[in-house]
C-alpha cells in the first residue's frame, strides 16, 4: 500500500507547483488545498470521489474543466478565487455544492448554476466583470 493512499487532507498551498496531476495518487482525499501556486489547468481530480473541499485559489487557471469536476459528486466547497477564469462551467454534476468562490476572475456572466439551485448557500463573485445583463442569466441565479 502506498503511503499517500490513506491521506484525507493535503495542503500544498504557497509553493511553485505547476502540475497538480499527482494528487490523483491520493484516492481518499476529502480536502485538498493547492492555493497560491502556478497551476494553469485543473487535473488529477476526476477519480477523487471523496473530495468535499478544494481550494485552488490564486493560481493561473483559465477553464473550469467539466471532465475533471464532474466526478466530484460529494464536493461541497470549491474555491477558485484569484484565477483567470472567464466562464462558470463544469458544475452540472456537483449537486452537493454549498460554497463556490469565483471572485477576482474574468467572469462576465453568472451562469451554469442550475444544478446548485437547491444546495448553494454561499456564492462569491466580487471583483469580476459581471454587468446587469450578465447577472440576469436564467441558468445563473436570475437576479431581478
Amino acid at each position: 500500500r502506498r503511503p499517500q493512499a490513506g491521506l484525507k487532507v493535503l495542503d500544498i498551498s504557497y509553493n511553485v507547483i505547476r502540475d497538480m496531476t499527482p494528487v490523483s495518487l491520493c484516492p481518499n482525499l476529502t480536502e485538498l488545498y493547492i492555493a497560491q501556486n502556478k497551476i494553469k489547468s485543473i487535473s488529477g481530480l476526476r477519480h477523487l470521489k471523496n473530495l468535499r473541499k478544494i481550494d485552488l485559489g490564486a493560481n493561473r487557471i483559465r477553464v473550469m474543466e467539466e471532465e475533471e469536476l464532474s466526478g466530484l459528486e460529494n464536493l461541497e466547497e470549491l474555491w477558485l478565487g484569484k484565477n483567470k477564469i472567464e466562464k462558470i462551467a463544469g458544475l452540472s454534476k456537483l449537486t452537493k455544492l454549498r460554497r463556490l468562490d469565483v471572485q477576482s476572475n474574468r467572469l462576465t456572466k453568472i451562469e451554469n448554476l442550475a444544478a446548485q439551485v437547491d444546495t448553494l448557500e454561499e456564492l462569491y463573485l466580487a471583483h469580476n466583470g459581471i454587468d446587469n445583463e450578465g447577472a440576469k442569466r436564467e441558468t445563473g441565479l436570475a437576479l431581478p
